[in-house]
């Protein structure tokens, strides 16, 4: 879930699920597919900067892809 208010190009999301690590999570992008999240607490969460050569779509793909590996 997407918290605060981004105004620019930082976005941070947290889990809404007590079944997904989100620290994990970011472990599993940087090794799985070389996305560099960088880790927050209070809430646990992951930030990530956008820009113009970040490919959203790819990204969007890659997390589903970690969200389902990190349930297993």
């Amino acid at each position: 879930a997407l918290f605060g208010n981004p105004l620019l190009s930082v976005i941070a999301f947290k889990s809404n699920s007590p079944k997904v690590n989100i620290y994990y999570l970011g472990h599993l992008m940087k090794k799985d597919y070389g996305w560099h999240l960088s880790d927050l607490q209070y809430p646990p969460a992951l930030h990530l900067a956008l820009n113009t050569i970040t490919n959203g779509q790819q990204f969007v793909d890659n997390l589903k892809a970690s969200i389902a590996k990190a349930l297993e």
